[in-house]
């Protein structure tokens, strides 16, 4: 869902689409040939990335940009040249502060399904890229594997069953997608050091 404010950035030949959360909303388009970037950047924004972001000072640049394109005079084309620098260069700085929408999809689809144990292949297909590739960039934006990030929302989760409810550490180990309950145990020493047993009598 697009913002007032989002700056969205989709690299070459990715198939996209924009949902706006207004009726009345305007939207600015700018095509860069491959030279362009080529030229005046070493990033590699890889193919089929899709940035969201919402920073003030590329805000200010693309606004200025606009303004410059509905107020054109003989100087505007210099003008132009640079604002789209100017805005490339902080894009550039601050990109790898940002998630790529299709991690952002992931990562909803990974927080609603995680205790149905969704395998690599329909997370890859949920977000449109393809499993060697999806396990690469995971591992570099989140330094950790997906089937490990799942592991820590099950416990997470099984950290409040155990504070909140009476329900049976089976029943909680179930409910969370495990094979059994000494599996769930396993699992939940290696990641808070103590059995949901030991952790429950604790709270």
């Amino acid at each position: 869902m697009c913002e007032s404010g989002d700056l969205l950035f989709h690299s070459a030949n990715t198939e996209h689409s924009n949902c706006f959360s207004h009726t009345s909303s305007l939207c600015f388009n700018i095509e860069l040939e491959k030279q362009f970037t080529n030229k005046f950047f070493q990033t590699d924004f890889s193919g089929g990335s899709i940035f969201k972001i919402k920073e003030r000072a590329t805000e200010v640049s693309m606004l200025k940009l606009l303004y410059e394109m509905n107020n054109s005079d003989g100087l505007s084309h210099l003008m132009i040249e640079g604002l789209i620098l100017e805005a490339f260069v902080q894009l550039n700085r601050s990109k790898d502060k940002f998630i790529p929408f299709y991690l952002k999809t992931v990562l909803e689809y990974i927080h609603e399904e995680y205790t149905i144990n969704p395998t690599l292949s329909q997370i890859a297909e949920v977000a449109n890229t393809s499993p060697e590739h999806l396990v690469r960039e995971f591992r570099k934006k989140f330094n950790t594997t997906i089937g490990m990030y799942v592991r820590q929302i099950k416990i997470k989760k099984a950290c409040e069953f155990l504070s909140l409810t009476n329900k049976e550490i089976s029943s909680i180990a179930f409910e969370l997608g495990f094979s059994d309950q000494s599996h769930f145990t396993k699992v939940f020493k290696s990641l808070i050091g103590v059995t949901p047993f030991q952790y429950r009598s604790k709270v």
